[in-house]
Formats: structure tokens, sequence, C-alpha cells
């Protein structure tokens, strides 16, 4: 039988502290600026409403997923979970739109990061700081820094995993915003 909750297990603990982690309402700067960009304050009371119901049904639908796979296949390897369920329980069509639907959703994520955090560096860190050939050249300098931000991004996406990133950019950025 299938054990979810093991207390013996040495990464019960970090496990543990890793959930309490995602508790925590985080609020990143492509969040932050889809706010700013509100009309009023009930436009956003009423947005994050309906995207709290969304996550959630997704949220519900994503465990109930990983509870079945680890209930049919307890020995499956964490790293290739997206490559088991495609090649499993899909077939050579929807594969297809799959992999395109993925690609479409992690290149959106990447380009509103790229965009807020240039955004940032621009008008909210150089501007301030009086520098003023950031001020003549704002949307240049936008462009530079996102075009660094990516490179930088691509080169650490292969020295890390995906949980190693997030946990080393929230380190930063959640203690001092959320």
């Amino acid at each position: 039988m299938c054990k979810f909750v093991n207390y013996d297990n040495p990464k019960f603990l970090p496990l543990i502290l890793l959930f309490l982690v995602f508790l925590f309402p985080e609020l990143d700067p492509a969040v932050f600026q889809r706010i700013l960009i509100a009309k009023n304050t009930a436009q956003v009371s009423k947005s994050f409403i309906v995207a709290g119901v969304i996550c959630l049904m997704i949220l519900l639908m994503l465990f109930w997923i990983g509870s079945l796979l680890r209930v049919s296949n307890p020995n499956l390897d964490s790293n290739n979970l997206v490559n088991y369920i495609i090649s499993k329980y899909s077939y050579v069509g929807l594969k297809g739109i799959i992999g395109a639907g993925i690609m479409a959703a992690i290149m959106s994520t990447a380009d509103s990061y790229a965009n807020s955090a240039s955004v940032i560096f621009a008008h909210d860190i150089c501007k301030p700081l009086g520098i003023k050939w950031v001020e003549l050249k704002e949307l240049l300098v936008s462009r530079l820094f996102s075009i660094f931000t990516g490179v930088l991004c691509f080169w650490l996406a292969f020295q890390k995993g995906v949980l190693e990133l997030m946990t080393f950019t929230w380190s930063f950025y959640m203690p001092s915003v959320s």
C-alpha cells in the first residue's frame, strides 16, 4: 500500500517546510503589474475572485491527477511525469496540441516576467537614481535589460532544477514584498 505521509522519511521535514512556503500568498511582479493597470479597486477585486476560483479548481485537478499517478505507479520518476502522462494517456494528435499548449504557457509566463523585470529596472530603479541617459533612452534600457534577463534566465535554467530556481528567486523577493 502506498503511503503519502511517512514520518520516518528523512525528507519529511523539508517537504513540510516547502509546503508551508507554498502556503504564503505570493504577489509577484507580473501580478502586481496587472493590478496597476486595472480601472479601479472593484475591477481588481472581481478579477482576483475569478482568478482565485479558477486557480483553486486547477490546483485541485492537479492534486487529483498527482494522487492518481502516485497510486497507479508508485515508482514513477518525478523528473519524467509530464513525459509519462503524455505518452501513456494521449494519442498522436493530442500530443502535439499538448506540447504547443505547454510551450505557449511557458513563453507567455516568461514574457510577462521579462517585461515586468525590464520595466521595474528602467522605470523604478534607474529613473529614481537620477541616471540621465536612462531617462532619455528608457525604452532602449528596458529592451537591453530584457535581453540580459532572458540570457541570464536561460543560463540559470541549465544550472539548477525548477524547484531550486523557484526557492532561490523567492528567497530574494518574497520576504520583502509578500
